[in-house]
């Protein structure tokens, strides 16, 4: 009796340990899947003869779990999607009121994005519209107020109504200069939009395109512009300057006569921004040059004022990796505006020499001195999925627990032996 119930414990302690560690093992593997937003996989994408739709079950309100990989997800929490490469279209609406969309991928193979097709990714930060496509509708990224990085396709020629309409998050935006009409209500209550370059192939800009953009200081309008609708810059209450590169006479002649008038709320005066412009503006520009400092050499870069300079290929250099563009110790940021001549200049380090080890001297093989086994290279290191820094920290822990099975599992067999003994 006494045996049985020796070996009764000691199975009840194998049991709790080898609970312990699927413990162990599920507490790692959840926490790594909360660590970054989870990537919706792409058959839970409403995907019907390339083009992209509208997904009813992510409106912010109805419960919609994903299975399928080690553990339930629910979609209140935040995720992300990479559109595969066989959408060539993405349908009005099809990312609408995401509010838990941190980032989606375009792929190439899209040409065309449909009408308020991310209105209201409320946490959506960035995001980048490649070259393929050509067209894109109104409303698009109407309320995404996470929104602070948006990068245009250079084939795109139009800003749609209300496109990025209450961006609260937005702070400065460049269009190309293939982009030929601003829509009505573009950048509507864009209160902290400070900075607006217009392109030079500008033509049209609709009215209330800038309004109640509150932290707008100052714009230039190109020369190219032909027509600009009503109250462009009402409720622009820090816009004290407008740059016209076009005589007084032909705004007259060719905008609307009350394109610049503001309501004060203060004291009910109207403000005719006409008398802020300064017409006939030369838009200054300058000079940027790269200083390879011995790398293959880097053409020049001719920028107006207040516009970004366009990042070149890193140069390179026999014998050295490259570290950066530099202005002094400090790197340049590439978002920063362009108000003067400059130089960046480029930084590098140099690639050590290999190292050959020397080959250690062969061990006589004598009675005396047999051939010593070979020992196993302990500096191998092991990164496996779940691990932080290359320490698996599920599979330390499981091993322990199993080196001390394995201990207690010795023990009680040398106390059965001793027992039979006896």
């Amino acid at each position: 009796m006494q045996k049985k119930g020796f070996i009764a414990v000691l199975s009840a302690i194998v049991l709790m340990i080898v609970a312990s560690v699927s413990l162990v093992l599920a507490v790692g593997h959840n926490a790594s899947a909360d660590s970054e937003p989870v990537l919706i996989p792409v058959e839970y994408l409403n995907i019907h003869d390339g083009v992209l739709g509208d997904n009813p079950f992510w409106d912010g309100t109805d419960a919609f779990t994903v299975e399928g990989l080690d553990y339930i997800y629910e979609l209140s929490s935040a995720y992300r999607v990479v559109i595969p490469d066989s959408v060539t279209s993405i349908d009005n609406g099809a990312f609408y009121n995401c509010t838990n969309l941190t980032s989606v991928t375009i792929p190439d193979s899209v040409t065309s994005i449909g009408d308020g097709a991310f209105y209201g990714c409320t946490s959506l930060t960035s995001i980048t519209i490649p070259d393929s496509v050509t067209e894109i509708e109104n409303f698009i990224f109407r309320g995404c107020t996470s929104l602070t990085s948006v990068t245009i396709s250079d084939s795109v020629t139009s800003i749609g109504d209300c496109m990025f309409e209450g961006c609260t998050s937005l702070t400065s935006i460049t269009l190309s200069d293939n982009i030929e009409s601003i829509g009505e209500e573009a950048f509507e209550n864009c209160t902290n939009l400070t900075r607006v370059t217009l392109g030079n192939g500008v033509k049209t800009i609709g009215s209330y395109a800038f309004h109640n953009c509150e932290s707008l200081t100052s714009i230039i309008i190109p020369a190219s512009v032909e027509r600009v609708e009503g109250a462009v810059f009402s409720g622009c209450k820090e816009l004290y300057t407008v740059y016209c590169e076009c005589p007084q006479a032909y705004a007259e002649e060719n905008w609307s006569e009350y394109w610049g008038h503001w309501d004060e709320e203060d004291d009910g005066d109207w403000r005719d921004f006409r008398n802020l412009c300064e017409w006939n503006y030369v838009i200054p520009e300058y000079t940027v040059t790269f200083n390879t400092d011995g790398g293959n050499n880097i053409a020049e870069q001719i920028i107006r004022v207040d516009n970004l300079v366009t990042k070149p290929t890193n140069p390179t250099k026999d014998g050295y990796t490259f570290k950066g563009w530099f202005i002094g110790d400090d790197e340049y940021d590439f978002a920063t505006p362009v108000t003067a001549d400059m130089t960046l200049t480029a930084q590098w380090e140099a690639i050590p020499e290999p190292v050959t080890p020397e080959p250690e001297p062969e061990q006589p093989t004598t009675p005396e001195n047999p051939e010593q086994p070979t020992t196993p290279d302990t500096d191998t290191e092991t990164v496996t999925a779940g691990s932080k820094n290359g320490f698996n920290i599920g599979a330390a822990i499981g091993g322990g627990l199993v080196a001390g099975l394995g201990s207690i599992s010795a023990i009680a067999a040398t106390v059965i032996v001793r027992r039979r003994h006896k």
